[in-house]
Formats: structure tokens, C-alpha cells, sequence
């Protein structure tokens, strides 16, 4: 996997996307995710950011297809 840098706005966008997108995979800001969880989204964050995706509901979006519960769920607009 290539190396990819973030300014810190970006890493600051990513980290609050994976907050939101572990409140949207438990169903709620108060429930912790467990590291594996929060794992797979991190890692779904920084390939979306690889590619180049650097809208935050786009982002969380990306993030949580990776989740099986979230692929077939269409779209909020």
C-alpha cells in the first residue's frame, strides 16, 4: 500500500468521519466501537481519501460500504 501524507484539515476531516461513521455502525454516538470495527472504517477513510474523496458525508458513506449491514442501504440525500 503506497504512503499517502495528510495536512492536518484532512487528518482532522478523517478522524471526524470515522467518529460519525462508528456512531452510524453502532447506532449511536454513545456506544464505542470495538477496534475491529473501528479498524475496518479507518481503513476504508484512507482509501477513500486515496482516491481522492474529500467530502465528509461522501467519505462516511465510502466508509461504512465497507460493512456488510451498510452495502445493500440506499443513499440519504
Amino acid at each position: 500500500m503506497p504512503f499517502n501524507s495528510y495536512d492536518p484539515e484532512m487528518v482532522a476531516l478523517l478522524e471526524e468521519c470515522l467518529n460519525s461513521a462508528c456512531a452510524a455502525a453502532t447506532g449511536s454516538k454513545h456506544i464505542a466501537a470495538n477496534a475491529a470495527l473501528r479498524q475496518k472504517l479507518a481503513a476504508s477513510l484512507m482509501e477513500g481519501a486515496g482516491l481522492g474523496i474529500r467530502d465528509r458525508e461522501v467519505l462516511i458513506g465510502f466508509a461504512l460500504k465497507a460493512l456488510p449491514t451498510f452495502r445493500s442501504r440506499p443513499r440519504a440525500n
